[in-house]
């Protein structure tokens, strides 16, 4: 099921799941090139590419938790 949501806040990085939810969220969402992206494989990041040339992150471990350290991993720098 599609959340078709509006986002009007910018934001630092966005996590991305799936491609579902990539297609989901820039149905109604354009961002800011200095938003890193996140996606949790490759598949996602095909999906991202679709959308965006933003910088992008791929996961190398497809669970939650390792994309929420990547992500923090990622800021740290």
């Amino acid at each position: 099921i599609q959340n078709e949501e509006r986002i009007s806040k910018v934001y630092d990085g966005i996590l991305f799941f799936s491609p579902s939810a990539v297609s989901s969220f820039f149905s109604r969402n354009d961002i800011p090139p200095g938003t890193t992206l996140f996606a949790i494989g490759e598949t996602t990041a095909e999906a991202i590419k679709s959308y965006a040339s933003n910088e992008l992150v791929i996961g190398k471990q497809q669970s939650k938790e390792a994309m929420i350290d990547i992500m923090i991993d990622y800021f740290k720098k």
